[in-house]
């Protein structure tokens, strides 16, 4: 094991970037391609079976999307294809914090572990690349039958957040958020131009095999034919992050 420098001192009132007290990694060689992360009771984060360029992507991304790959730039071959079991602790007087504090912080501390571990260092640019822009389908404004203003009394966050394979149920969301999580299902950056502003529920239903023996629509369809919205494809400004430099880590 090997513990991380974190900075204690303050510097005009501004705290030091979260960071974990002790870290463990190991190179993960099996076959397996599955794998996940993160926060358990007690402080713990923990990585299994990922690539580094994945922990890049979870550690720049946001607590709602991670780092889509195509907006990973420069990243080496090894980067993409070595796959590491991470553990991560917190400092002991933070073990108990909750998990819902923790989880928006867990970014930052992926950041930490990775400039002292792999010496990561980036860059962000803005890139002209694929996307699609979210706007609304219909002439006159009006929304499709899955879309409708929330009854979510819940001041922040969402009500409902049910996920499937080809299916969404969202109570009390922003049509930003609802964004996010079907840019990370499609593989692109979607740019919310629907001029909507609240909170909303929807449910979205699709097609994941578009065969004779399936009748729901396309993901695209759905969209428009549902909540009276359309994705529409185009070149548009994307933020990137460029890997400046990287090194492997060393096993502990």
């Amino acid at each position: 094991m090997r513990h991380v420098a974190i900075a204690i001192a303050l510097l005009f009132g501004q705290s030091a970037t979260p960071a974990f007290e002790v870290v463990t990694i190991k190179p993960n060689d099996g076959l397996s391609r599955g794998g996940g992360s993160g926060w358990e009771p007690g402080g713990r984060y923990t990585a299994k079976n990922l690539p580094g360029a994945m922990l890049v992507q979870i550690a720049y991304g946001t607590p709602q999307r991670t780092l889509l790959g195509y907006q990973l730039i420069d990243a080496p071959a090894w980067l993409k294809n070595a796959r590491y079991d991470i553990t991560g602790k917190v400092r002991s007087d933070l073990a108990f914090t909750e998990l819902a504090e923790l989880g928006p912080k867990g970014p930052q501390y992926l950041q930490s572990l990775l400039a002292d571990r792999f010496r990561l260092r980036v860059h962000h640019e803005t890139r002209q690349l694929s996307r699609y822009r979210l706007i609304r389908a219909r002439a006159d404004g009006a929304l499709g039958p899955r879309l409708r203003p929330t009854a979510c009394a819940k001041p922040e966050g969402a009500c409902v957040l049910q996920y499937g394979p080809n299916r969404y149920k969202f109570e009390g969301v922003t049509i930003a958020r609802f964004a996010a999580d079907l840019s990370g299902n499609l593989s692109q950056v979607i740019a919310d131009d629907t001029g909507l502003s609240g909170r909303f529920d929807l449910e979205l239903e699709w097609s994941l095999d578009q065969s004779a023996s399936d009748d729901k629509p396309s993901v695209f369809t759905a969209i428009q034919e549902q909540l009276g919205l359309k994705l529409v494809a185009e070149r548009g400004p994307v933020d990137v992050v460029v890997i400046d430099h990287v090194e492997r880590p060393t096993e502990d």
